[in-house]
This record gives structure tokens, C-alpha cells and sequence, in this order.
């Protein structure tokens, strides 16, 4: 080959071109192998589940002593509140300076009307006293939440059909209680059954 490239100057150039290093472009080319695999889904139905999604859980109350009030229980509440047609009826007082400003769950801001100090809130025999906020628009009569919780050390038991037990501590008097709680019905669905059982 050295001769050959000696005598030959078009073998010489044509061998250097094939020898040569070269930037070339490149063109990405997906090659998009299929996998073909025989999977067995395993067998579930011995395969104890959670269920898809479960209502919330209230408590009926008394509020100051006058007027009963389904409680609605919720740990991811930041406050106690009532609503504002409830607040009217009882007529108590309101610390208009006591503001705050309520998150909804869909984002919106908007402040309460003000708040009952030491409101007394009566569940099964005990009476608790909570700072009361009052707010415009609730999804409920009363909400319960974190506060109350704290202040009555509460716990749930919460029962594989659905049903959930809340025992609370009262704080004064040291007693502690046992209270069933009931599925709260969605108000759309109340006012359906209304309709359609105007005595309900």
C-alpha cells in the first residue's frame, strides 16, 4: 500500500478523504421499540380498600343555651364560626374590631363581621367556651374547628361502615364524653328531600 500511494497521487487523495475525520450533521432519528408483555393484573378481591370519598361528620349543639345548631366538624378550620342568620336569631353582641379574614376552600378571601368572646357552646352535657367568629356565608349553621379540638383535647374513632365517635375533655370540669356524630347531608340534597316531603 506505501508503493502504491507513492506513484498513485489520485489513490493518495481519495484515501485521505475516506481517513479523514469530519464534522458531519446529525439527524436524530426515534426508533420507538414496542414491548410486548403478557402482565396478569393480581387478584384484589380479598383486598380490604378505602372507600372513593366520605362525608363529613356534625354534632348537634346548643348555642348559648337558646338554639339548637348542627355543628359541622372540621380539623382543616382554623376558627370557630357561625352564620350570620344563626348569629341574628340569638342576637348576642359582636366585637366588631375582632376581624379576620377567611380563606374558602375554592380560594376566595373574604373578613368576617366580628366575633362573640367566650361563647358558650353546649355539646351532649358539656359547655365550652370558644371564641366565636360570625361570617356571612358558611357552608353550615356552625363550624368547628381547630380550635375547639385543641381546647378539648378531642380524639375520633372513626368506624370501617362510616360512623365516627368524638370524645371530648372539658377543660373546667375535667369530665370527659363520648359523642356520636351523624353524616352530614349536603345542603342541595336537604332541600330535595324538603321538596319532595314538605314535612321533613
Amino acid at each position: 500500500p506505501r508503493e502504491l500511494l507513492a506513484i498513485s497521487g489520485d489513490i493518495r487523495k481519495k484515501m485521505k478523504d475516506m481517513v479523514t475525520a469530519r464534522r458531519v450533521p446529525v439527524t436524530a432519528s426515534v426508533v420507538q421499540d414496542t414491548l410486548y408483555t403478557n402482565i396478569t393484573a393480581p387478584d384484589t378481591s380479598d383486598l380490604v380498600v378505602a372507600v372513593d370519598a366520605a362525608p363529613l361528620r356534625i354534632v348537634e349543639g346548643i348555642l348559648d343555651g337558646r338554639i339548637a345548631a348542627e355543628c359541622l366538624l372540621d380539623q382543616g378550620s382554623s376558627i370557630v364560626a357561625m352564620r350570620r342568620d344563626v348569629w341574628e336569631k340569638l342576637g348576642n353582641p359582636l366585637h366588631s374590631e375582632r376581624v379576620i379574614h377567611m380563606e374558602s376552600s375554592h380560594g376566595t378571601i373574604a373578613p368576617t363581621l366580628g366575633l362573640i368572646k367566650n361563647f358558650p357552646l353546649q355539646i351532649g352535657p358539656c359547655t365550652f367556651h370558644v371564641q366565636m367568629q360570625v361570617a356571612d356565608t358558611l357552608p353550615c349553621e356552625v363550624l368547628v374547628g381547630r380550635p375547639f379540638f385543641m381546647l378539648t383535647g378531642s380524639q375520633t374513632i372513626d368506624h370501617p361502615h362510616g360512623a365516627q365517635d368524638l370524645i371530648l375533655n372539658d377543660p373546667n370540669t375535667g369530665e370527659r364524653i363520648i359523642v356520636p356524630t351523624k353524616e352530614r347531608i349536603p345542603i342541595r340534597k336537604n332541600l330535595k328531600l324538603q321538596k319532595m316531603h314538605p314535612d321533613f
